[in-house]
This record gives structure tokens, C-alpha cells and sequence, in this order.
């Protein structure tokens, strides 16, 4: 088989792990969100102009960790023979945050705000995949998930707290 050839097979095999909803299939939804969350954060570090630098420090350590969790999650993907996003055309078939420059023109408040809602929404793709995961009897994987979701909810603590918001204010009930 050449390469043409390969990654269509990837992506029929994809849609049917969407389909029956694999915790391969979930983690993949998992990446792209970070991926995306990812370019949102450095947006809001570059155009920080009424942020001060140790937020923006932090903001930067936070894409730094974030990528860290793609990286892993990637392999423990590939060691349980899943498939990964890996084309930014993945990433956004898999995502469910959005993003528009106008973004970086408004202010902070607003900014973190987006971030808040983004961190959220990812804990619903994460709690999910930690599900499949554990049913899958992949052990690794829901690990490494739970720990993800510790990090978004502690990033949801901070960014709360950074505009005086109480931790859950603006919040979906889980």
C-alpha cells in the first residue's frame, strides 16, 4: 500500500471508531481541543496588552503543558495501535472550540473568560474518554486522562480566580 493509500484507510478506520465511539476515538477529540486551546492561548500571550507578564508567563507555561499532554497522549494513542489526529484539517473536524481573530482585540476579562468556557468544555471530552478508557481496559490511558483533567481543572481555578470569579461562576453544572 502507498502512503495515498494508508491514510485513507486511517481515515475509514477513524470514522468507525467515531462511530462506535472507541476511547481512541474520544482522545483524538481530546488532542484536537488542545491543539486549538493551544493557539488561543498564544493568541491571548501575544496580544496581552492589558495583561501583565507574569500572567503572560503563566499563559506560556500553559501552552507549554499543553503540548506536553498532546505529545503523550499521542503515544500512549499509538501504543494502544489507535489512530491521531495529526493535520490541522483533523483538528478542526475533531474540535469543538472555536476560534476568530477578533479574539486578541478584546479585553482580558473577555479573553480569559474564552479560556475558561474552552478549559470546560474540554473536561466533557476528557471525563468521556476516561470512561471508554477505563471500559477499554486501557489503564495507561485513563491515567494519564486523569491527570488531564486535574490540569484543566486547576487552569479553571486560576483563570477564575485571575478576573475574581468564584471557581464554577459562568459554568455548566457537571
Amino acid at each position: 500500500m502507498n502512503a495515498t493509500e494508508m491514510y485513507n484507510l486511517e481515515k475509514q478506520n477513524s470514522a468507525e471508531n467515531h462511530k462506535n465511539v472507541t476511547a481512541g476515538a474520544m482522545v483524538g477529540h481530546v488532542i484536537s481541543n488542545l491543539s486549538i486551546n493551544q493557539n488561543k492561548i498564544r493568541q491571548i500571550s501575544i496580544f496581552h496588552k492589558d495583561i501583565d507578564i507574569s500572567f503572560t508567563n503563566y499563559l506560556n507555561e500553559l501552552a507549554q503543558n499543553e503540548q506536553k499532554y498532546i505529545e503523550n497522549l499521542s503515544i500512549k494513542l499509538i501504543s494502544e495501535n489507535e489512530i491521531i489526529p495529526t493535520t490541522t484539517e483533523e483538528f478542526l473536524e475533531n474540535t469543538m472550540l472555536k476560534e476568530s481573530g477578533s479574539l486578541k482585540y478584546e479585553q482580558s476579562t473577555t479573553k480569559i473568560s474564552e479560556l475558561i468556557q474552552d478549559f470546560d468544555t474540554q473536561l466533557m471530552f476528557i471525563i468521556r474518554a476516561i470512561v471508554l478508557a477505563k471500559n477499554e481496559q486501557k489503564y495507561g490511558l485513563e491515567l494519564l486522562l486523569k491527570k488531564l483533567y486535574s490540569f484543566m481543572k486547576r487552569q479553571i481555578t486560576t483563570l477564575q480566580f485571575q478576573i475574581n470569579n468564584d471557581v464554577s461562576q459562568g459554568l455548566e453544572e457537571e
